[in-house]
Order: C-alpha cells, then structure tokens, then sequence
C-alpha cells in the first residue's frame, strides 16, 4: 500500500524545509512525498530543488492560484492509495508512521482521521508558551473507533463548531484517494468545491457517508504562525502583529480570483466561512442535502462577532444579512440577534474545549536552542516512544502507555552542547 504526503506550499520558504523533513524521516521506502509549488517567488523552488530523496516528486501551478485550486492540483497529481494533506507549517510523526499504515492495511477505511496537537511557532509577542503545545491524555493512544456520521450530521445541522472534530478528511487525515476521486467528487471530476480544502472534504464525506474510522491518537502536529493559512483566514479584527498582512491580503486576493465561488463571500470569521462551505455544499449535491437550522447557525456567527473588532464585526454581519436575505432566511436571523446564544452554551461550549487540560502535559519543542515543527516532531515522537503498537497488540494497557509518555517528557535528555535539560523545559 501506498500513501502520498502533499504539502501545498506558497512564499513560506521559512517553514517549508522543516515541514518537509518530517516527511524525509519517515523510514517507509514506497510512500510518496508531494510538494505543490503555487508559483512561489521567495527561495521555495531552491529549497525544492535541492531535495535528492527518490520518494520526493515536485510539481508546480505554473501561475500564482487559489489554495483550493492548489489542493486540487495536487491531489489529481498524487499516485497514492491513500492521501494526507498537511500544510507547509506543519509536521508529520515518523516514528508513528508505521502504526499509521497498518490501520490502512488492515481495515482498509474510506478515511482515518486522528487527533492531534498544537504547536506555535515562535514569533515576536506570541508568549511564553509558542515554540510548545500540549499533549492530552485522552488524545493519546486510543485505537481506530468508527466515526458515527449520524452525529456529525446533527452537529452540522446546528451550526455546533466545538464538536466538528472529530471528522473525516484529507487534511491531518488521510482518505482513500479512490473513494474521494470517484465517490465524492461532482460529476465533472472536481474534487473541492469551496475554498476551505479540509472542510469541504469533512462536510462533503459527512454528507455523503462512509466507512470512516477515527484514532484518539496523534499521527501529526498541527503548526501555526504569523504566516499560516489559517490564521490569515480569520485574521481581520486580531491583535497587530498575530499575522502577516501581506499573507492575507494574498490568501484574500487569491480566493477573489478563483473561477469556483462560495456561496457566502469571504469575510473575517471562522464561523461564517464554515457556514458558506455547507451552503455551498447544499448548492452542488441538493439530491444529498444536509439539514440546517440556520438560526443556530447565525447563533454562532453572532457569538463570534464579540471577539471581533467593531468594523470587522459591521462587514460580518452585512454578508450575513445578504445571505438571509438571498436565502429567505430573514426570519431565522432577527430571532438569533434577538435571542443570541446563551451564556450557558457557551460556556458549555467552553468546558469542552478545555476539559482535557486537566490531564495533559505540555512539550517544548526546542533541541540544542532551535525551535521549528521538525524539532518539535521530534519531541513528540520521543515521548510518545514506541509504545503505541504494543497498545494496539494488546500488550500495553493505555494508561501505562501514558504513564511512560509523561515520564519520558519529563527526563532529562542530552543537548549538543553536552549538557542535559527536562524534557518539556526550555
């Protein structure tokens, strides 16, 4: 069995080669490692270039596209069975690789997805804890569970964004690239449809149904920074210096000029651009429609505004009343702005969200003073140790699985320079 590692990439030559390298260390002789240049103009094509690995293929646009032009190109190019997209930010274990591939061998899923951390990279004014993430002891060392769709359809129903992870997909997932080519594609072949990848290949799996399974487990790290995708995408109404304002005005730019539109406009909020990709999903399958409760919905929207800037807060809420009002979903929208989320759900909402901090150890992700998602991989992938497969042999109970994890994270290790420091300590 084969797998394809695609990272897209775009003018973020200061991420890219420890993106990369992850990959480079998985010790997997037939996997595929993708690297999709969208007409990058900083040094990405040398970084590129010198790659000599024989798993390494490079392809490029050709011209300066969309992220969701970018994803497609890339996984029409791909030759694996499977599929993982991560971004050029972020890392991939290899020590947990091998796991990884015999939960595909053996179940042969339409997707696996899995839980992973958070890493920031570090920057000027992001804190003491950048440059770490936390691991979560429920996260960790759990075996592949089928996801129940039924759920996860309810949930996009209601607008419930806290509960959309868990979900199948290709981004920090994998998905059988056959069953995303000929069972979830339109009938043109286009595999997105909206310009979120990830989550128009979550909802439209959601919609469409599938044997997915799910692993309380990281087989990832998911890495952000001034520059990443993500956090141009809701970056209007954040603090000065939280991103880059040349990647979002290009994200922005680039969006704008895709021939494939969403239904909703791009404007600054998470919420509503999920909303716009499930509208948008509605529009291209109506024989497979999901159900939504457009006031929960607009519930959500509104209770992200509060964190909102009040110029970004004005721009949101004017898309959102065009689209109630192209919808003929006026009504829904006056009783969410009359009636917004209570506090309690929020606060609810809120305790989900943080419940597993109670237990979890947080990871430094530097060695020998450098501090990047490859060597934060590596700190993962050390206290994580090898003890994952004997979980999933049954010869290693899951707690005492964890009780290593934090024990290794907490001993001393060997630097460069001879000395030692705590592991999970700068």
């Amino acid at each position: 069995m084969r797998v394809s590692v695609i990272i897209p990439t775009r003018d973020r030559a200061e991420y890219l080669p420890h993106a990369l390298a992850t990959a480079l260390a998985i010790p997997d002789g037939e996997i595929e490692i993708l690297v999709s240049d969208n007409a990058s103009t900083d040094a990405t094509p040398d970084i590129i270039a010198a790659q000599t690995d024989s798993r390494f293929r490079a392809i490029a646009t050709g011209r300066r596209v969309s992220m969701r032009q970018n994803f497609e190109f890339a996984l029409e190019e791909a030759r694996g069975d499977y599929v993982i997209v991560f971004g050029d930010d972020d890392g991939i274990l290899p020590a947990q690789f091998a796991n990884l591939l015999s939960i595909l061998e053996r179940d042969a899923p339409d997707g696996l997805s899995w839980d992973y951390p958070v890493y920031g990279w570090p920057a000027l004014g992001r804190g003491a804890k950048a440059g770490s993430f936390r691991l979560v002891r429920g996260r960790t060392f759990g075996g592949p569970e089928p996801l129940d769709l039924g759920d996860r359809r309810t949930m996009l129903a209601r607008g419930q964004l806290h509960r959309f992870h868990p979900a199948p997909g290709i981004y920090h997932a994998c998905m059988s690239r056959r069953f995303l080519r000929e069972t979830l594609a339109a009938p043109d072949g286009t595999m997105i449809l909206a310009r979120s990848p990830d989550t128009w290949v979550s909802m439209r799996a959601i919609q469409h149904g599938g044997r997915f399974l799910h692993c309380r487990h990281p087989f990832s790290l998911n890495g952000f920074g001034t520059r990443s995708t993500g956090t141009s995408f809701g970056a209007r109404g954040r603090a000065e210096g939280s991103h880059d304002a040349s990647a979002n005005a290009a994200f922005v730019a680039e969006s704008q000029a895709d021939p494939v539109e969403d239904v909703i406009p791009l404007a600054g909020s998470v919420p509503l651009g999920f909303l716009s990709t499930l509208e948008t999903l509605r529009l291209h399958f109506p024989d497979e429609d999901v159900r939504i409760a457009h006031v929960d919905w607009y519930r959500t929207v509104i209770n992200d505004l509060r964190k909102k800037d009040p110029d970004t807060a004005e721009e949101v809420m004017a898309v959102m009343t065009a689209h109630a009002q192209a919808t003929g979903t006026d009504a829904a929208l006056d009783m969410a702005r009359a009636r917004p989320r209570s506090w309690l759900v929020q606060a609810r909402a809120l305790w989900h969200k943080n419940a597993d901090k109670l237990a979890s150890i947080r990871v430094d992700g530097a060695a020998d003073g450098v501090n990047t998602i490859a060597t934060a991989v590596a700190a993962l992938d050390r206290a994580l140790g090898a003890d994952y497969r004997a979980v999933l042999s049954g010869d290693l109970a899951r707690g005492a699985a964890w009780t290593n994890t934090r024990r290794r994270n907490e001993a001393p290790i060997r630097t460069g320079a001879g000395e030692t420091k705590q592991e999970g300590q700068t």
